[in-house]
């Protein structure tokens, strides 16, 4: 296969290899920080443990010196773990096959578990601490990162269990609650696929099956669709039992954090994603009643195929080439692009670009043992991002690019912050990548020396919005009501089908030709276990984002200090306040949400004169 010129990353600057002295005496030295962390977590430990602690000033003053000890080799040990495990990532990413990454990665893995569970007082600590100490611990200095933590913290503290049952459930998770999901990656991972004989009439593995998705050839897209289909179906029992049983574990959790007031299903995530309950509920609301929106986009997309209405083995399907030039973008035409897109906003972004590009921070050249995907690592060490995505031509990829070099952005504006502030949550942790790609557009969309780029830009926004407005409200439809229905029993694979076809009909209309039926299953984010509803914060970072975006007109030059001012404060606060604070909205309130829709509206509008251009027989714009 023929590969595009595109930068290699250089991270020598971290480490000069995995075997090299500096990386295992980094290791070492992980490892004895998180040994000294085991000690000096006992005796806040024995505090928390006690029948009747003492609750007096003194002890609070002795306390807070335990804390802060305790704090000071957390954040040594956070900072290389998390070094390390970047550093591995990148180099598993750039070489899947890479057998001492491998090895490395199973021992820090068994580092970080010993990590977690060293920190895990703290946390109950921080719950169970009066409320009378809450200020002297809030004055002191090595506290105040600390502040925005402890006190979302507290607000479960009437879900705390004792620190005993805390520590017992999370044994038993790893052969109960994770188990179940570590049996779904095993099907996962060795379920094959049937093709046609049309198609080579060979097997394939679902992971090679799922990239032929995006196959220019509808009729491959077609045969691949089925075949998955298929391949679900066959192992719908086992993984109707992993569902029911990671939903049934998660259920039963809550009932016993309900001792004093009851736990919903979704306080956990709402809790780890810094929104309330009444924010998203306003949400879904503005987005179920402006559905056709999202409708409209995949109606559009049909439009550009052909087509009446589109098959769902079209949702990832890549621009059409009736749409585009023949040649494809080099990688120094797609960075000078996002350069210019992200100079636009403000010259530091611009510059920015051209550091990363300069100081070979970005990966982008497509090999055979690569990892897919994209994303932003980022070194606690020296706090500096990278970007690693496979770089193939196309003005999707150019997307992708600025959605990334939008996430090292937004890690680079807060690099001089204490580590624990610049951690933000997945709803507020998309802010400044989606904005990259609506700069992205803008800046495009104002260019029109290269053939074909005006609409293939406007299929990939139209592709984002039927994702982010469509399919992701219909799997968080079908997993909360998979929630409310599993509180009185398991459901049936066939009742896991009707549930998955009734909200995307719900959701979909009538766009697409049939049903998808087994996306409960084929689906991995609804069996992983770090998070439950993988899913409403990213239709709630894409309407924030573009709320963000918008604001740039009527800020004018204010709106890049207050953007960074906003990014800078994404781990330091909870969404409500965020927007409060930078943007003078309400969230909870439905104006942002609409207002965000119509620019949404607004773009569809574009794309479908750009359409109706091209349709005439003017050719690609």
């Amino acid at each position: 296969m023929e590969f595009i010129p595109a930068p290699k990353w250089d991270n020598s600057s971290e480490y000069v290899s995995l075997a090299s002295s500096d990386f295992s005496q980094d290791f070492e030295r992980g490892s004895g920080l998180v040994d000294e962390m085991e000690t000096a977590i006992q005796p806040i430990t024995n505090f928390i443990s006690s029948p009747h602690p003492d609750h007096g000033p003194q002890n609070c003053q002795l306390l807070l010196a335990l804390v802060t000890t305790f704090l000071s080799k957390q954040v040594l040990a956070s900072t290389i773990l998390n070094n390390l495990s970047t550093f591995i990532s990148c180099e598993l990413a750039a070489n899947t096959k890479n057998i001492d990454a491998k090895q490395w990665n199973g021992r820090v893995r068994k580092t970080f578990v010993r990590y977690y569970n060293a920190f895990e007082p703290l946390n109950s600590f921080f719950m169970q601490m009066p409320e009378e100490w809450l200020e002297t611990f809030l004055a002191d200095k090595q506290i105040i990162p600390w502040a925005f933590r402890l006190k979302h913290t507290r607000k479960l503290k009437d879900q705390r269990l004792p620190l005993e049952t805390e520590r017992l459930l999370a044994d038993l998770e790893t052969t109960g609650y994770h188990a179940w999901s570590d049996l779904y990656s095993q099907i996962a991972s060795s379920l094959e696929l049937e093709l046609k004989e049309s198609n080579g009439g060979n097997k394939i593995r679902i992971s090679a099956g799922q990239a032929l998705l995006q196959s220019p050839d509808p009729l491959v897209r077609a045969s691949v669709w089925d075949a998955i289909q298929q391949a679900w179906k066959s192992q719908e029992e086992l993984c109707a039992a992993a569902m029911n049983n990671l939903a049934g574990w998660r259920l039963a959790a809550c009932r016993h954090r309900s001792k004093s007031k009851p736990v919903h299903f979704l306080d956990e995530s709402l809790h780890s994603n810094c929104i309330t309950r009444d924010t998203l509920e306003m949400l879904t609301a503005v987005l179920g009643g402006k559905r056709d929106i999202g409708q409209r986009a995949i109606q559009l997309s049909a439009k550009a195929l052909g087509k009446e209405r589109l098959d769902p083995w079209d949702l990832q399907a890549p621009v059409p080439k009736t749409l585009t030039g023949s040649s494809k973008f080099s990688f120094e035409e797609a960075i000078t692009m996002v350069r210019g897109a992200f100079q636009q906003i403000s010259p530091e972004m611009g510059d920015f670009v051209s550091m990363m590009r300069g100081k070979r921070w970005i990966d982008a050249q497509g090999s055979e043992i690569r990892k897919t995907g994209a994303n932003s690592p980022k070194f606690a060490k020296s706090r500096t991002p990278r970007v690693y995505m496979t770089f193939t031509g196309t003005m999707g990829d150019i997307r992708i690019l600025a959605h990334e070099l939008g996430h090292a952005f937004h890690f680079w504006s807060m690099r001089d912050l204490p580590l624990i502030q610049s951690m933000s949550p997945l709803t507020l942790a998309e802010t400044a990548s989606v904005f990259g790609e609506f700069a992205l557009t803008d800046y495009a969309s104002s260019r029109t020396e290269r053939k074909g780029s005006l609409l293939e830009t406007g299929w990939a926004d139209a592709q984002n919005i039927g994702l982010y407005l469509v399919d992701i409200p219909a799997r968080y439809e079908f997993e909360k009501n998979l929630y409310e229905q599993r509180t009185n029993r398991p459901l049936t694979p066939q009742e896991l089908t009707a549930l998955t076809e009734a909200s995307r009909k719900n959701w979909y209309g009538g766009t697409l030709t049939k049903p998808e039926g087994m996306f409960w299953a084929s689906k991995a984010h609804f069996y992983m276990t770090k998070t439950s509803f993988y899913n409403f914060p990213y239709m709630f970072g894409y309407l924030f984002s573009l709320g963000v975006f918008s604001q740039k007109e009527r800020l004018g030059s204010d709106f890049y200090r207050k953007y960074i001012s906003l990014l800078r404060d994404t781990g330091s606060m909870t969404a409500e306040e965020l927007a409060a604070k930078h943007l003078e909205v309400n969230i909870s309130q439905p104006e942002f949400w609409q207002n965000s829709l119509e620019v949404v509206s607004r773009r569809l509008d574009a794309f479908e004169k750009l359409l109706h251009t091209h349709n005439k027989g003017n050719g690609p714009i």
